[in-house]
């Protein structure tokens, strides 16, 4: 509540329409609201307008009255997003009608809670009134909350109802309201509607209510999701009882009558069987309507049931038998609500099945009550368990299933919830005996009547008296734990072993089953032969541990699980199986065995087979024994299973099965016509008939579908109607072994209005049975198209995806084309859960899993919370699928071609029999059992046990590689341009490859864009004589971008032509592929052009080809541009078009440096004629530094390669300055383009720092010429062979140009100190395997990481021989593509040319670097490496990580100090090894910190380093990048706890007298880390020691002093030290800052450009609003050059005002910043305060979408990310950004994911750390404060470095 009033106070949550503020963004997200605040009553008035179909909105108010019951400053509740309220319409009011002021209001969108800010407390237990005197809401499409529906009059004439569906969480769309199920309240509602219309409630309507406003009379106390009102023109069918009725249009009256005569029957059975009439709980109606559009099914409002009309209404000339049972049925499931769920409510939805699961049960037992003859507890069994089964199998969600947001509730109403949860109150009911569980269930309804309950409620009334938590105990298990056991019985000396265990599908391999260690109580029902009795479903014994046993020996055969009450499997022997398969193959005595229990053993024995407990040969003996099975359930269970079969098996085995089934069937088809053998019920034979000739036109038997054509055909040309039992069957033969013109004669007849709605049904599932893929696709685009009906639209999905074997390919593409079409036609989310979960059970190819993982990858961003666990369960179970593919497929086959081979059924069930036999023999002769065993194993009657599962994952990686044998030669490609192509935003193209075959294939394959259109008749393949070859079919697959042409005949090997005579692509504004971006010529003139960024794989968005850097060729490029444009490209043009732009062709290069702008821009030039700078003229003076250093640079790249830049046949060298460029700078061969503060120079804006970077930057993109155009890296996974050599050659050729800039020695502090850190927590190796686009991203890895380990090469080998060598590198590979063996190659000495591939084997491809520990004791050196990281004592890479690394060890002692001689003196190659060094002082090792490692010396040497280093006299002995080195390792081993920060600190105290720049540079950023660890009196404590260290390098910039430091490195110093003096407000450097700019700001002079920087920030964080408004306006002007901009952005972020920060961040993703900007100002606000994390971490969550769309994509989002973990703070900011990421992970790329996976470790090792180091640094600082001087700082170091020096001299 603080946090709210904070909020409030600050003006962030203010009045008026609601301004969406998420206030626990990232932690749980608190969807819950107050228990203390509960509501008792509404009073709602809601008003349609006369036009409401069309207005599609409706107003209301609403006052609540509620009781709190503790004090309170707030009130939240639930509204909808969409819903309009003003604060000034809300009136709060106590129970003496005084008014209480609201101060303010929120609202937040994820939970979508208002709260209400009050200026005072509420006072406990009292009641208030809250009013809202007006709002407005939206009619909805989607069928949630107060929605629409229409339906048809006739063919011309639509009719529009306004009707509601409130569960779960959707009352809130209609009122404000505590939308939770356990806030129950009475309701008086009130609806204001057109003329002609009837309002329907919950309630009768009162005697007041006019024809236009109906109020309801007062419910009693419920549930918000209860509550219901339709606004119609339909009409009544009475009962038998005059407050029951039956509504709907009008037409359909005639199908309401079965419905009316059932509902009262139903109705008595419920009241009798719950002991409390439904009219007795004061609701005084039950109105059951039935709504055209309607996705729930039916839904329980209390009083007014609604229903999609297939389920309430029943015709007797049109309507199933099955229809007719689903009406009843359903009726029953929504009825028994009444008591289940409105009358008693679960408290809260993670306990749905307390609604559902009773419901469910209902549904079954109450029918069976009301139409005995139905049997529908036995359907139960075939229906519902045998379906929950297999979800349950892989599934990780228990019955009571904890469940916060509403997508989350909406997942829990599934199968799971229902099915499961019917099933365990049906084991519950007969756990107890029925008429037990009957008196008990009622004490529970009225003890808990108009309340809400959990399941201990329900538990405690179930439980005996002298024990009130038995059942809690017994059912523990079955709620809280997922999935269910398998019981396996094994036969031993006279008695029945038990066991029990969790059945999953993966016996071997699941995780689930191994780790599981649930042990439920089951409930042990059996029966024996000769003492069947399987109508006892009583418990003869509660098995509660793992392992029982039954002490009876049977006669012959025992069953347990008597009727299948128990939720549980069983798993025979196969002596027990051989037994009971003797008794049913024996059609005498297959009745013995209940026919329940028989579709249990099908059930059981199938899907342990399937989950390898059993082998299949033992599961299809078993089953043969159907040839004598007639009865339905036993059939129903079992084409369940050949359904799963047949959609595993293909080719001859798919064969054998349909045949194997055919011989199976023969009896029980034809009993159809010969009579019923089975002792059924008519209404079962109805059921069984339908279900048996459905599969015998599946499978073509019999006369089936030739008989199912001819009815079809009579009926088309008008011949009497089909029975409608038989209608299913007969539409879907006749469609599918048909035309089209079957297949539209039922379409036609679906959209006649006039068509029952169970027809509708029949003739929905009909029409995907289509083999004609046009028509699939016409049927599924209906479904988004408004053809169909909303609530049909899955129907229709899910008939094509079952309706044949093509349909799952279909379906695939269709819903990856159509997703967002999908989620809103189908209903939302729920839908789309049931299609993903029915697509991963269909799957029968890798292909087809890899397209449906990519979806669901590709998709997880946009699917909700329950959908993803929806897809966990989908997932598991396409997995399990496939691994049977490979598992079963062989066993199967060598079955069936041993039943082909016997073929008779003696044979079939020989094995089995003989079991059975050897059981009988063994018993009579008393044999043992091992030699009984030992029989059936070498008769093989008994295997060794389920095959293995060798599968070792899923199916591979999707295939995105090109295939290597087709190489492209050249490319010419032609590139349109129109006027106005700024507004149009396309291109048009054609393109002709040459290329080479080296391999004979008839597949070409290479890439296009999914943007980029490309007509199959616009391809063409020729020869090289230009003869055209065939294409048969073209298939694009948009996961790979890959495009295959398939040709008629295998080509042979040689050169073909491809071409593509026409294609069109989108000009992009994402900075990617040929794009857009504009840039402002003045305050009202903008102008656009256009431009390419290819790498690394967006090439293929302009034109197609093969877009892979191995695959170099030749490119002539022509350009067609406006008049008006220049064109540039990677060569000079050849031609004076002044609209049409050819250049010369290219050198062979690869896709991604190809390149062409077409702009407005001018040029300057350089001193070679060839080499020129662009940009937009208005920049024209800022281009003279590029211009002036360009040729520079050039030439010494020239010289260090060997190879003269134009000697490659590129003939031009342009760099391109673009206003709008976020990848900052690309390396386009010929045509290098950057954005324009990494090109530009002001001498009069810019800064020192800026200056260096254009020529450094410059030098990277130019060595690039080299190293990635000239030679390529072969794959990306190798990408620091062009950016590590390109990072390297930044500071080595600019030094060269440059050297008074020292770029070498900044290399190392900028560079390899700041890699570091990243490279102690990653994973990732510098050779990086990546296997899609997505994962293509460089980072600090590839580049600094990269360029240090190039360093360390050059000095490992010597810089003149390293030069030497890598010109031979790139001669030899120039043109072509190279791996790093390619490279290590030339490195090594001609001696051994695997030299350096052993020695850099670890640097490259494992992941980190290792810490050199330097212990030194009587003349010898003890070097041990491990690999470093920061928690050095439990970080899990550190324990398990083995690497030994090849490490150059170079050092020089304080004898005679070397520190040029950069040559290792040894190769560290093991573990340890020792060095004797003679010598009494210091020994510094890694000289220059050439090598890539930290050190780490004992407390003497450390000791005596430091004597020297504290000497102001002897401090220059230690060069100053050993200092740095020294300062950047002491610091971080600290951090690492491989030292203490007590010698860590006393060490760094030596810095009194350090002026260098470079030990500063990496202080900082240790001392960075460590501020922003601290708070409160530490922070100041540290930073006052900060002061204390810079006193004399902050002197040092006002006196003159002698140094070895060039002036450009003493400017980089000031500007460094300035920014730290004024950051800790050292001095007077923060007023000095404010008085500068508050004159610049008044008309003064500039202020000098290096110091601006740190005069911008410190004005703008010690000002106010004033001087931030001015810096921003100049920003927004964009009149600066582009290093101003900059200095700008980052000073920004300096301020201390959050709301500014707020405004500032939403500037980033307006459009105020340039998109190049944007996330330097996330940045900026991020690193600016402390405050920027949480500000930066809430922007982030809230506006993750337009933060990638601005942002330009994934990389800046992965540097966004790194940079929020590395500044986390609190425990809270890290679970906020886990939340962010876990939320967002599906819109991540896999780049992205592995970008975080780093950050959080980075995040939680600072956590640890500072839980570890807080009290340890502060001890030590309070005892500096106390010493308070220089001697005692060094007083421990000093000490040992004494004992050291007095050691050696008495040895």
């Amino acid at each position: 509540m603080r946090l709210l009033w904070l909020l409030a106070a600050l003006g962030l949550a203010q009045a008026g329409p609601f301004k969406t503020i998420s206030n626990g963004l990232f932690a749980e997200d608190n969807f819950r609201l107050d228990e203390f605040v509960k509501p008792e009553s509404y009073v709602i008035e809601l008003s349609l307008k006369d036009n409401f179909a069309t207005d599609k909105t409706f107003t209301g108010k609403t006052t609540i009255v509620f009781n709190v019951e503790k004090e309170t400053s707030s009130i939240r509740l639930h509204r909808a997003e969409e819903m309009d309220i003003e604060l000034a319409n809300i009136v709060l009011t106590d129970d003496k009608k005084a008014e209480i002021k609201i101060e303010k209001m929120t609202y937040d969108a994820v939970t979508e809670i208002i709260t209400l800010i009050l200026k005072g407390d509420l006072v406990k237990n009292t009641k208030y009134s809250l009013d809202f005197k007006t709002f407005k809401g939206k009619l909805y499409e989607d069928m949630y909350g107060f929605y629409l529906s229409t339906y048809k009059l006739d063919a011309k004439k639509t009719e529009t109802i306004a009707t509601t569906q409130f569960q779960a969480t959707y009352a809130r769309r209609a009122f404000p309201c505590f939308d939770e199920p356990q806030f129950k309240a009475k309701f008086t509602i009130t609806i204001n509607h057109p003329i002609g219309y009837t309002a329907l409630g919950n309630q009768p309507k009162i005697a007041a209510s006019t024809n236009v406003k109906t109020t309801f009379k007062e419910t009693v106390s419920m549930s918000t999701y209860i509550v219901a009102f339709v606004v119609s023109k339909f009409e009544a069918q009475p009962t038998n009882n005059k407050e029951m009725s039956i509504w709907a249009r009008k037409e359909a009256k005639e199908t309401m009558k079965f419905a009316a005569e059932d509902t009262p029957k139903l109705v008595k059975q419920l009241d009798e069987y719950t002991g409390i009439p439904y009219l007795s709980t004061k609701m005084e109606q039950l109105h059951q309507v039935a709504i055209p559009d309607f996705s729930a099914g039916a839904m329980e409002n209390w009083g007014l049931l609604t229903y999609r009309e297939s389920a309430l209404l029943w015709d007797p000339k049109e309507s199933t038998t099955k229809n007719k049972q689903r009406v009843s049925s359903i009726m029953a499931h929504e009825q028994s609500h009444m008591w289940f769920g409105d009358l008693v409510t679960m408290k809260w939805w993670e306990h749905a099945w307390l609604n559902e699961g009773f419901a469910r049960f209902f549904e079954y037992f109450t029918t069976g009550e009301v139409h005995p003859d139905w049997n529908t507890m036995e359907q139960f069994v075939v229906e519902q368990m045998h379906t929950v089964f297999p979800l349950d199998a892989v599934t990780s969600q228990p019955l009571s299933n904890k469940v916060d947001s509403a997508t989350e509730i909406q997942s829990n109403f599934g199968s799971i919830t229902y099915n499961k949860g019917g099933c365990i109150v049906r084991m519950m009911q007969h756990l107890m005996g029925v008429k037990e569980f009957k008196k008990r269930i009622q004490k529970y309804l009225k003890r808990n009547q108009f309340e809400k309950t959990v399941p201990d409620d329900l538990f405690r009334e179930l439980s005996n008296m002298e024990d009130v938590t038995e059942m809690k105990n017994f059912m523990k298990e079955w709620i809280y734990s997922p999935g269910y056991p398998v019981v396996s019985v094994n036969y031993s000396k006279g008695k029945v072993l038990l066991k029990q265990e969790r059945f999953v599908y993966d016996k071997q391999t699941t995780p689930e089953k191994k780790e599981a260690k649930t042990i439920w109580k089951i409930p042990i029902s059996y029966s024996i032969e000769d003492e069947a009795d399987f109508q006892n479903t009583k418990p003869k014994l509660n098995m509660t541990g793992e392992t029982g046993e039954i002490i009876v020996l049977p006669k012959k055969w025992i069953i347990l699980n008597m009727q299948q009450t128990g939720y549980y499997r069983v798993n025979y022997d196969g002596i027990l199986l051989g037994l009971i398969h003797e008794t049913l193959k024996d059609k005498k005595k297959i009745d013995k065995i209940d026919p329940i229990s028989r579709a249990q053993l099908v059930d059981d024995v199938f899907n342990l087979a399937r989950g390898g407990y059993k082998t299949y040969k033992e599961s299809l003996d078993f089953i043969g024994y159907m040839k004598e099975e007639t009865s339905y359930y036993p059939w129903y269970t079992a084409f369940n299973s050949f359904s799963f079969l047949r959609k595993r098996l293909s080719g001859s085995l798919h064969t054998d099965l349909t045949n194997y089934m055919k011989d199976l069937m023969a009896n029980v088809y034809k009993s159809l016509t010969t009579g019923n053998k089975a002792i059924e019920s008519e209404h079962i034979g109805k059921l069984k008939k339908t279900l048996i000739n459905q599969w015998a036109c599946e499978i073509n038997m019999g006369t089936c579908v030739q008989s199912s054509k001819e009815q079809f055909k009579k009926y088309m040309e008008g011949g009497a109607a089909i029975e409608p039992d038989m209608r299913s069957v007969v539409y879907c033969a006749a469609v599918r072994h048909g035309s089209d013109k079957e297949w539209e004669h039922l379409f036609n007849k679906f959209a006649n209005a006039k068509t029952t709605a169970s027809e509708n049904a029949t003739i929905i599932t009909a029409l995907g049975c289509t083999n004609d893929k046009k028509l699939q696709e016409k049927y599924l685009a209906s479904s988004i198209g408004g053809t169909i009906r909303k609530q049909d639209a899955q129907s229709v999905f899910t008939a094509v995806l079952t309706g044949n074997p093509t349909g799952v390919d279909i379906a695939l593409n269709f819903m990856a084309t159509k997703f967002e079409e999908i989620v809103k036609s189908y209903g939302g989310m729920n839908s789309l859960s049931n299609v993903i979960t029915s697509i991963s059970e269909r799957i029968t190819s890798p292909e087809q899993v890899k397209k449906f993982e990519k979806f669901l990858k590709d998709n997880e961003g946009k699917l909700q919370d329950a959908t993803k666990d929806v897809t966990k369960a989908a997932i598991a179970t396409a997995e399990t699928n496939m691994k049977w593919v490979k598992s079963y497929e062989k066993d199967l086959t060598a079955w069936f071609n041993t039943y082909n081979g016997r073929n008779s059924a003696a044979g079939i069930t020989g094995s089995l029999a003989l079991v059975a036999a050897f059981a009988i023999i063994s018993k009579m002769l008393h044999l043992p059992e091992m030699i009984l065993l030992w029989l059936l194993a070498t008769l093989g009657l008994v295997q060794g046990g389920p095959l293995n599962n060798t599968s070792n994952g899923l199916f591979g990686e999707v295939n995105d590689r090109l295939d290597e044998f087709v190489k492209p030669e050249s490319y010419e490609i032609d590139i349109l341009l129109t006027d106005g192509f700024a507004l149009k935003k396309i291109f048009t193209g054609k393109s002709q490859i040459k290329f080479n075959i080296e391999k004979s294939t008839n597949v070409i394959r290479l890439h296009k864009a999914k943007e980029l259109i490309i007509l199959d008749n616009d391809i063409a393949l020729t020869d090289d004589k230009t003869v055209a070859l065939g294409i048969v079919n073209v298939e694009y697959n948009e996961d790979t971008e890959i495009l295959h042409i398939t040709i008629g005949n295998y080509l042979a090997i040689g050169k073909y032509i491809l071409q593509f005579r026409s294609f069109q692509g989108t000009l992009a504004e994402n900075a990617y592929g040929f794009y857009l971006s504009t840039y402002k010529v003045d305050s009202k003139n903008t102008e656009t052009f256009a431009i390419t960024q290819f790498q690394p794989t967006y090439a293929r968005h302009a034109f197609p080809c093969f877009d892979e850097p191995q695959f170099k060729a030749k490119f002539t490029i022509t350009v067609n541009h406006p008049l008006g444009y220049t064109a540039l490209g990677n060569q000079p043009k050849i031609n004076t078009s002044p609209s049409t732009t050819i250049f010369k062709e290219t050198a062979p290069m690869s896709t991604y440096a190809v390149a062409f702008v077409v702009a407005k821009f001018e040029p300057i030039a350089t001193t070679h004629k060839q080499m020129k700078i662009w940009a937009r003229k208005e920049a024209r003076e800022f281009m003279v530094f590029a211009a002036e250093d360009t040729p520079l640079l050039v030439q010494k790249l020239n010289q260090f390669t060997g190879i003269d830049y134009f000697s490659t046949t590129m003939n031009q060298l342009l760099q391109v300055a673009i206003p709008d460029y976020p990848a900052g700078a690309t390396e386009n061969w010929g045509l290098l383009t950057f954005s324009e503060s990494a090109l530009l120079w002001d001498p009069k804006e810019s800064t020192t720092k800026n200056k260096q970077r254009v020529s450094s930057i410059m030098a990277h993109e130019q060595s690039h010429m080299w190293f990635g155009n000239l030679v390529s890296m072969k794959r990306w996974e190798d990408a620091w062979l062009n950016k590590g050599f390109a990072r390297f050659l930044e500071y080595f050729i600019t030094e060269k140009v440059h050297p008074d800039w020292n770029m070498m020695d900044q290399f190392v502090v900028e560079q390899m100190h700041t890699v570091f850190p990243l490279d102690d927590v990653t994973t990732q190796p510098l050779s990086n395997k990546v296997s899609s686009s997505s994962d293509i991203q460089s980072n600090s890895i590839t580049y600094n990481k990269g360029g240090c380990i190039v360093r360390m090469m050059q000095h490992l080998i010597g810089p003149p021989e390293f030069k030497m060598r890598i010109q031979q590198y790139l001669n030899k590979n120039k043109f072509s593509s190279a791996v790093p063996d390619d490279l290590f190659r030339e490195l090594s000495s001609s001696e051994n040319v695997n030299e350096m591939k052993n020695m850099m084997k670890e640097w490259i491809y494992s992941p980190g670097y290792p810490v050199v520990s330097v212990s030194y004791s009587k003349g010898r050196a003890v070097l041990k490496q491990e690999r470093f990281v920061y928690e050095k004592h439990s970080t899990q890479g550190k324990k398990e990580s083995k690497t030994i690394w090849k490490i150059p060890i170079t050092y020089t002692t304080g004898d005679n100090p070397d520190f040029r001689n950069t040559k290792p003196k040894i190769n560290m190659t093991s573990a340890t090894t020792e060095i004797t060094i003679d010598t009494k002082k210091w020994i510094i090792f890694n000289i220059q910190q050439t090598g890539y490692y930290r050190v780490n010396y004992d407390r003497i040497l450390l000791g005596l380093i430091h004597e020297t280093l504290k000497d102001k006299s002897t401090i220059d002995e230690i060069d100053q990048i050993n200092r740095a080195q020294l300062v950047d390792d002491v610091l971080n081993l600290a951090r690492g706890d491989y030292t203490k920060y007590n010698d860590s600190l006393n060490f760094i105290g030596y810095m009194k007298e350090e002026t260098s720049y470079y030990p500063w540079y990496t202080a900082f950023n240790s001392f960075s880390f460590l501020r922003k660890r601290f708070s409160g009196n530490l922070y100041t404590t540290l930073t006052n020691y900060i002061k204390d260290l810079m006193g004399n390098v902050y002197k040092s910039l006002e006196r003159a002093e002698i140094t070895t430091e060039s002036e450009h490195i003493r400017k980089l110093k000031k500007t460094l030290v300035m920014q730290w003096a004024c950051e800790i407000n050292m001095g007077d450097c923060v007023k000095t800052s404010k008085d500068d700019f508050k004159k610049y700001m008044e008309g003064g002079a500039a202020i000098e450009p290096d110091m601006r920087s740190v005069v911008y920030c410190a004005a703008v964080r010690h000002g106010s609003f004033k001087e931030w408004q001015f810096l921003f306006e100049k920003l927004a002007s964009e009149q600066s050059v582009s290093s101003e901009n900059a200095k700008i952005i980052t000073a920004l972020g300096c301020t201390n005002n959050t709301i500014l920060q707020q405004e500032y961040l939403t500037s980033s993703i307006d459009g105020t910043i340039r998109k190049q900007d944007t996330h330097s100002v996330f940045t900026a606000v991020l690193t600016g305060n402390p405050t920027g994390v949480n500000i930066a971490l809430n922007f982030m969550a809230n506006k993750f979408e337009e933060i990638v769309k601005n942002y330009e994509g994934m990389n800046p989002l992965s540097k966004v990310i790194t940079s929020i973990a590395e500044r986390i703070t609190s425990s809270e900011q890290v679970e906020k950004l886990k939340k962010f990421l876990r939320d967002n992970e599906g819109k991540l790329q896999d780049a992205t994911k592995d970008a975080t996976k780093a950050a959080i470790a980075t995040a939680e090792t600072n956590m640890k750390w500072v839980k570890n180091h807080e009290e340890e640094i502060m001890t030590w600082l309070n005892k500096y404060n106390s010493r308070n001087s220089t001697a005692g700082i060094a007083g421990s170091l000093s000490q040992v470095a004494g004992f050291a020096i007095i050691s050696k001299m008495l040895h």
